[in-house]
């Protein structure tokens, strides 16, 4: 029997996963996880990766793209397991329905990110790209506007997506992304130790001042 992809689903945070160890590792990702009558209907995950859009019922301003991060064996045909920050962009409560939908985006070939803080900068500058491209890896999809959280050994840092091409929303598995990054949102020229902010040097410049016991200072 062909299944059909539901009209609506019901969005619940990953903390409403019965299964702890499925919903592990998935809260900072674009992925949701979905019956199998709605994975069957999708083709199967082992067809390819499957993109839905997911929009608010209320206000076709508010949508998100997203993968398949996994089905359940148990449970209601229309329930959806989602990361919280899609529920927030959404503007939807527990268990309000969303209209789904299956679509296609371009690969992507670029994406421009803005951090939201500069103690982004304490990451090594060798070290960021790499960082950056282990972590996307756990995304499908980026659109311009959204804010992805990528780690570094203790630390969770925010990013703002920038600029996508060729187009606003795109997807990234299995493609060649170009990536690049902007001065953060709170970024100042001036270095600030109770922000941790970052100062700008030209190269050679010589920089004087103190820095306290145990201190230190980022330069770009």
């Amino acid at each position: 029997k062909t299944r059909r992809l539901p009209s609506l689903l019901k969005c619940f945070p990953l903390i409403f996963m019965s299964d702890s160890e499925g919903r592990r590792g998935i809260e900072q990702t674009d992925k949701i996880t979905v019956s199998q009558a709605v994975g069957m209907a999708l083709g199967g995950l082992l067809s390819g990766p499957a993109t839905l859009r997911l929009e608010s019922s209320t206000s076709s301003d508010n949508f998100v793209y997203c993968g398949i991060g996994g089905t359940l064996g148990e449970g209601e045909d229309d329930v959806a397991f989602v990361p919280t920050w899609m529920i927030d962009r959404l503007g939807v409560d527990e268990g309000e329905s969303v209209k789904v939908s299956q679509v296609d985006l371009p690969k992507g070939t670029f994406v421009q990110f803005k951090p939201l803080s500069s103690a982004f900068l304490g990451i090594p500058a060798e070290s960021r790209q790499h960082i950056l491209e282990f972590q996307l890896k756990r995304y499908h999809t980026l659109t311009e506007g959204t804010v992805i959280a990528i780690s570094n050994e203790l630390s969770t840092y925010s990013l703002r997506v920038l600029k996508c091409e060729p187009e606003k929303s795109i997807c990234i598995t299995n493609v060649d992304l170009a990536t690049d990054f902007t001065e953060p949102e709170d970024f100042e020229d001036e270095y600030d130790p109770q922000q941790g902010q970052a100062q700008k040097v030209e190269l050679d410049q010589v920089v004087q001042g103190t820095i306290p016991a145990r201190g230190h200072r980022h330069f770009v």
